[in-house]
């Protein structure tokens, strides 16, 4: 049975295709069952295979979704934290942040909500697999396809001095 037969099947085509076990194709194309891919190549390969399938042309790039191998999604919660000057190193940086965590008391539906939101910007941007590490397990969203995976440090007893122990 020809994959032409099947409504979910679709072709998508676009000046470059980057397969993962091959070379980049030129004006490439890739045949997509759902969510699956179930053929790549050249356009004039893949349309002479599939005539009755629709297409859509793309801009740019195929390419398989990037991975973010570190994230702290509960952090998000505090939008971006700048470093207290221009001349600050990391360490400036982590101080802050240690700083706005120590005076924030946020409830953990806003950190989750905000890790949502953040995971759903990171999947909109081309990331499918991403690690989080951090103090507790934001844990995954049905409304974001991203495949999240956590490292819950607290779980691996790094965290939880007690407050005035020194940094």
């Amino acid at each position: 049975m020809s994959l032409s037969s099947k409504p979910p099947f679709r072709i998508y085509r676009a000046p470059w295709v980057v397969p993962v076990t091959s070379q980049v194709v030129s004006d490439g194309a890739i045949v997509v069952d759902n969510e699956t891919i179930v053929a790549v190549g050249a356009y004039s390969d893949i349309s002479r295979q599939h005539p009755d399938l629709s297409v859509t042309v793309c801009s740019g790039v195929l390419l398989p979704a990037l991975v973010n191998c570190h994230i702290h999604l509960e952090l998000s919660v505090y939008g971006v934290i700048h470093p207290p000057t221009q001349a600050s190193n990391m360490c400036d940086w982590i101080k802050v942040l240690l700083q706005s965590r120590e005076n924030a008391n946020f409830s953990l539906d806003e950190i989750r909500a905000a890790a949502k939101k953040m995971a759903q910007k990171q999947y909109d941007s081309g990331i499918g697999l991403m690690l989080d590490v951090g103090n507790i397990d934001i844990g995954k969203f049905d409304s974001c396809p991203l495949e999240i995976h956590s490292l819950c440090l607290e779980m691996l007893a790094l965290i939880r001095r007690p407050k005035n122990s020194p940094m």
